[in-house]
């Protein structure tokens, strides 16, 4: 058996105790300059009860001020109408986020 492995070559499973009602958010240290996590954090991040946000990330639409011409993209939807805005469309070559967004104008 290697180190931190039982049998079965499972890791070994740590259990953290807490007392009851304690929440993850209100043991974190406050931040280098002495923020307090619960402001340091985005809401979202200290929802949950088990455990501690770390990843954000977004998605946005851009165009080039130089060839988009007259009508300009001022939402999703708009990115999406090419009878409105002619012309093509760069997107990333994975289907999650695109078709999430070719929805939300329907939403």
């Amino acid at each position: 058996m290697g180190r931190g492995r039982l049998r079965g070559d499972r890791p070994r499973a740590r259990l953290l105790r807490r007392p009851a009602g304690e929440h993850p958010r209100d043991i974190l240290p406050p931040g280098i300059d002495g923020t307090p996590a619960a402001q340091d954090f985005i809401p979202e991040a200290l929802a949950s009860e088990c455990a501690i946000g770390n990843i954000v990330w977004s998605v946005v639409f851009a165009y080039n001020q130089n060839t988009i011409g007259g009508t300009k993209a001022a939402t999703i939807g708009d990115f999406f109408d090419t009878k409105k805005i002619p012309g093509k469309r760069a997107m990333r070559k994975r289907p999650q986020v695109n078709m999430e967004w070719a929805l939300l104008p329907t939403a």
